[in-house]
């Protein structure tokens, strides 16, 4: 504590015992006991108020912390890292409020027919590998160099055929 040893107090007591009296030693041992012992609890009263203050301290900042994760929106902060300009989400807005226009609903299937009515010309499905060459199992198509099917060979060989 104050770092003083057995022969430094023994000094102390000996100017005590010299300069106090033996009458009046005991009452002032007593006295000065006392008063250390206030010392002391107020010592150990203002260590705990630190003590207290610091550990509420630690709890505001774990409040906040935690008040902070809990405030954190997941989907607010992707849109913000995603489209931080806001241009994706005002076009999805643009394209709702034309589909909502166009048709009353914003229906995927609804949007679909009414995209599928407009004047689009579609292939027949038995004419979608029609202009392709035929294969000839080798893995090379059956063309000559100029990309006409040989004689014999093809759609245009077996429609002959049939006709005569």
């Amino acid at each position: 504590m104050l770092d003083i040893g057995w022969s430094e107090m023994a000094v102390i007591a000996l100017l005590a015992l010299v300069i106090i009296g033996p009458k009046d030693l005991p009452r002032v041992m007593r006295s000065v006991g006392q008063w250390m012992r206030k010392a002391r609890s107020i010592a150990r009263e203002f260590q705990s108020g630190l003590d207290d203050m610091m550990r509420e301290t630690e709890l505001d900042e774990a409040r906040k912390t935690v008040e902070r994760t809990s405030r954190f929106d997941v989907g607010r902060e992707v849109e913000r890292h995603v489209d931080p300009t806001g241009s994706v989400r005002e076009s999805a807005r643009d394209l709702e409020q034309e589909a909502r226009s166009d048709g009353g609903s914003s229906d995927s299937e609804s949007a679909g027919a009414s995209y599928r009515h407009q004047n689009t010309p579609t292939a027949p499905a038995h004419s979608v590998n029609a202009g392709k060459p035929a294969d000839d199992g080798g893995g090379h198509a059956a063309s000559d160099t100029n990309g006409k099917e040989p004689a014999g060979t093809g759609s245009t060989a077996s429609a002959s055929r049939s006709s005569s």
